[in-house]
């Protein structure tokens, strides 16, 4: 395993790899993972956090049989949180 050199101030949330697996793993480890309290958002993040949730509601929504797909809020969603990172990435790798 490799530590993230990421501060953790630019992170959505903080957790265990394991943990990360569980909620890929099974529709209901978004669910679990809130419950059990094996993550926290960085302190003064809550924006950020809230973020994170939301990729769960998909998987959640399945569990409880209710099927979204890939309709166009949910991909302006997607195309906009990764546009968000990878401009947030390019002003940190290049100091801007």
């Amino acid at each position: 395993m490799i530590e993230s050199p990421c501060d953790p101030l630019d992170c959505d949330v903080e957790l265990s790899s394991e943990a990360l697996h569980y909620c890929f793993t099974h529709l209901w480890g978004w669910s679990t993972l809130r419950i059990n309290g094996r993550l926290q958002a960085p302190k003064g993040r809550n924006a950020r956090f809230k973020r994170f949730v939301m990729l769960g509601h998909v998987a959640q929504l399945n569990n409880f049989g209710i099927y979204m797909g890939w309709n166009g809020a949910f991909l302006r969603f997607a195309v906009n949180y990764l546009r968000e990172k990878i401009r947030d990435r390019y002003i940190t790798t290049n100091n801007i």
